[in-house]
């Protein structure tokens, strides 16, 4: 089945910061940037830069479920499990908020960073060097919706993939190691 992203979920937008996150030594705030999201769908919240907003109230709050997806250059999107209180989305990544128990959170991060879900997203932006994503159009992204079932079937495939990547990865810097040893 596949229905629009409105009619599953809630789209916010992020909250834009009055000036540079670099010029804060430390706050109250987490903020997730659109390069906080990595290409495996992955946020790492401990190594979030940190703002001083006094009194910050709004939607762009993180919360457990939702998906962020990053609006700017290449558009990648990460489910939020567990966050701590104070994480905030900047400006550059989309809230969405499933508001339907049809779709899982991690099952529709996985789909929006899937050739198919990047293909749909690239016919929704705009812009030339640097593509972008308009809310507007954003809320009429086609998702295809399987069974909760087979969902979870994706997510849990999902993670062991991610996983046998990630060995694959510390396999390849082992032999770099190795081979730069030999040599020198």
């Amino acid at each position: 089945m596949t229905k629009l992203l409105s009619d599953i979920a809630e789209v916010c937008m992020g909250y834009t910061l009055r000036s540079s996150i670099e010029g804060f030594e430390s706050g109250d705030l987490s903020v997730v940037r659109a390069k906080d999201i990595t290409t495996k769908g992955e946020i790492d919240i401990s190594q979030l830069p940190q703002v001083a907003i006094r009194g910050f109230k709004g939607s762009a709050f993180v919360k457990e479920g939702d998906v962020l997806l990053s609006c700017r250059g290449s558009f990648r999107a990460a489910a939020c499990g567990k966050t701590e209180e104070g994480v905030v989305a900047s400006s550059t990544v989309f809230i969405i908020r499933p508001k339907s128990s049809e779709i899982l959170s991690e099952y529709l991060a996985v789909f929006l960073n899937s050739p198919q879900g990047q293909s749909r997203l690239g016919k929704l932006s705009s812009g030339g060097a640097m593509k972008s994503l308009i809310r507007r159009d954003v809320v009429h992204l086609e998702v295809d919706i399987p069974s909760l079932d087979i969902q979870q079937k994706i997510v849990d495939a999902y993670r062991i993939w991610v996983k046998l990547d990630s060995f694959l990865e510390r396999k390849r810097d082992l032999y770099y190691n190795l081979s730069q040893l030999l040599i020198s």
